[in-house]
């Protein structure tokens, strides 16, 4: 009885766990396939690093992005794109007849993270290369301009 009750707590966290792993190295392998993103000159200024971060992402076949929604006093957008070497926020804007299916994303990723799950997908598009401030702090994040919604690479 008493492993009994040990036992299946530790295999739910084994599990758990598992996934949660399977999940950053489905989204770290998909990121390296897409090439690795030279590293801008340190001497240019903030905004002109994400400028040629994106710049070089855009020839990418996709963008990976994750859903990672801000806390209420942020109102920054919930999806974060990779670019270079780090996520940064993203506005996701549908380009032709896709507005329904961003709708429809938003309520998929958060429905994952109901589930505690980390929500990764992929969207072929084209990434804006002006950094634009996206939270009442200033933080700087990208526009992405969405033409196809994947849950798997495309």
């Amino acid at each position: 009885m008493r492993g009994e009750g040990r036992r299946r707590g530790g295999w739910a966290g084994v599990v758990r766990l598992v996934q949660v792993g399977l999940w950053l190295a489905l989204a770290a392998g998909c990121t390296a396939a897409a090439g690795p993103t030279p590293d801008p000159d340190p001497e240019l200024s903030a905004p002109e690093r994400m400028r040629a971060w994106a710049r070089a992402a855009r020839s990418a076949p996709f963008q990976t992005i994750r859903y990672n929604p801000t806390g209420p006093s942020c109102e920054a957008p919930p999806f974060e794109v990779r670019v270079g070497d780090r996520w940064w926020r993203t506005r996701l804007v549908a380009r032709g007849a896709l507005p329904g299916a961003l709708d429809d994303l938003e309520r998929r990723a958060a429905a994952t993270e109901n589930a505690s799950q980390v929500a990764f997908f992929y969207v072929t598009g084209a990434l804006d290369d002006v950094p634009v401030p996206l939270c009442r702090n200033g933080a700087l994040g990208f526009v992405l301009l969405v033409d196809e919604v994947h849950t798997d690479p495309p």
